[in-house]
């Protein structure tokens, strides 16, 4: 064993310890989802310590928690209490700036570590940062530049993120983020249908006598699927941006494992998401599925008598499956529609209103709390009255319902024409990886590519994309999707 080697265990079995003894002194005070939350943590370093992977350990660690939905805000005592627009960390953060120290540490005693130079691709954080030059200066000019930074902020980490994935994604540790992904879409879907199934109520650990039953503002999610994102609208969008890769892979590979493990993540994907009851992430889904298909048809890797034919089994399969949820399923369709499309569209005119006051950068980031009431006084109402929840659920009160006009009534146009950059640079990335790769690999950077767009789709009546599950995301798979060619192309 090398001197290095040995220098990381020891700093490892340091750290383990230190946490045991926190653990120690604070569990019989907590309750079972700090208490879980901390042995899953436990869990994780001792395996990076044992194994000897931290990067890869700790990277399966920051995409698994990224689907725990919350939000703590923790910084009060400093900063002031702010409500929602407040500072905040996630449980994903932890895990990336130990993916931060493991490269430090790596570099200070002297391990090599990968760097791909990749010809022809922009730097690692290119891609986000115009629209981080865009959220400073709508920042600074802002009423509440206090405010505008937290946003920033979250920019930041997007930035970062990018830059560690650019320069230490190597084969192993891009299989080992895939991997996560569909344990992480498996993970959610099944529990998402077994809360459907035993009618759980809001909190997932009352599926085993340690939650309470919903109530007041958890009607609206009763009995639909919401996973641990807390909300089936932040629980079916991550799906619709994920589910496709692991589709295309079941057409694209040749292996047998393979294309079993991937149909079977697949199926469960698309039953957490029709679990969800949520409109038309169900509809988009079932058009993107389709485009993968019809793309494997066009390249030649699936025969059109086979998709046609697995197409209609699929569609009897869900009839007979949906058949003894007819009513419930016209009462979601066709209850609260007209009422939703009423709320977003008047959502969208305040968003406008609020560009229109401030056209070129916009109000600033995390700032449109300030005016919209003077457009909407009954959404400023609806946002200042979910702050009360911030607290108790660990979760950040709702912004515009549509990201785009989001961007638009905060950062301006110019913040929109940068955001739209990331989202086109992220495309572009897959659409590169796709023509590098073959078999499983290129499925999954089609049903990628295919899934961004639906997702971005559904964000034009949504702002789930903004939410920090689905946001670091996306970073992640502009990661990903940017080291195919050097990387992941590898993989037999």
């Amino acid at each position: 064993m090398t001197a290095g080697r040995i220098a990381t265990n020891a700093a490892g079995v340091v750290a383990a310890g230190m946490l045991c003894t926190m653990l120690a002194a604070v569990v019989p005070e907590v309750g079972p989802k700090t208490a879980i939350a901390g042995g899953f943590a436990l869990l994780l370093l001792l395996s990076a310590v044992v194994s000897g992977l931290p990067k890869e350990v700790f990277l399966a660690g920051y995409i698994l928690s990224l689907t725990y939905n919350r939000q703590y805000f923790a910084f009060d005592a400093w900063l002031g209490a702010s409500g929602s627009n407040g500072l905040y960390w996630i449980p994903a953060d932890p895990f990336l700036f130990l993916l931060l120290g493991v490269s430090v540490w790596e570099r200070l005693i002297g391990h090599r570590t990968t760097h791909v130079h990749r010809v022809g691709a922009p730097p690692g954080a290119g891609p986000v940062l115009p629209f981080l030059a865009v959220c400073c200066v709508s920042a600074l000019l802002s009423q509440r530049p206090d405010w505008g930074f937290n946003d920033v902020y979250r920019v930041v980490k997007f930035a970062i993120l990018l830059l560690w994935l650019h320069y230490n994604l190597n084969p192993r540790l891009w299989l080992v983020a895939v991997c996560t992904f569909a344990a992480a879409i498996a993970m959610q879907s099944a529990l998402g249908v077994l809360q459907v199934a035993t009618n759980a109520g809001s909190g997932l650990l009352s599926m085993i006598g340690l939650g309470t039953a919903a109530s007041g503002v958890a009607a609206e999610i009763e009995n639909r699927a919401r996973g641990t994102m807390g909300h089936p609208n932040y629980l079916a969008p991550y799906l619709l941006m994920v589910v496709p890769a692991a589709f295309g892979a079941v057409l694209y590979s040749r292996r047998r494992p393979v294309i079993l493990a991937s149909a079977a993540v697949a199926a469960l994907g698309v039953a957490g998401t029709v679990a969800t009851a949520s409109r038309s992430p169900i509809v988009i889904l079932a058009a993107t599925m389709s485009l993968v298909a019809a793309t494997a048809v066009w390249q030649r890797v699936l025969s059109a008598r086979m998709a046609l034919g697995c197409g209609i089994l699929a569609l009897g399969l869900l009839a007979a499956v949906a058949l003894p949820f007819t009513d419930k399923i016209a009462q979601r369709l066709e209850g609260d529609l007209t009422a939703s499309v009423d709320f977003r569209l008047s959502y969208n005119l305040a968003a406008l209103a609020i560009w229109d006051d401030h056209p070129l950068l916009g109000i600033g980031p995390n700032n449109s709390i300030l005016e919209i009431g003077r457009h909407a006084p009954l959404f400023e109402q609806i946002i200042r009255s979910l702050d009360e929840y911030r607290d108790a659920a660990n979760v950040r009160a709702s912004p515009v319902h549509n990201v785009y006009l989001l961007m638009l009534s905060e950062t301006g146009v110019v913040g929109l024409v940068a955001f739209l950059y990331l989202l086109a640079s992220v495309i572009r990335r897959g659409v590169r990886g796709a023509a590098a790769s073959e078999y499983a690999v290129r499925g999954i950077c089609v049903g990628a590519v295919i899934g961004l767009l639906g997702q971005f789709t559904q964000q034009t009546v949504d702002f789930s994309l903004w939410y920090d599950s689905s946001w670091y995301t996306l970073a992640l798979m502009a990661g990903l999707l940017g080291a195919v060619p050097d990387q992941a192309a590898r993989i037999g």
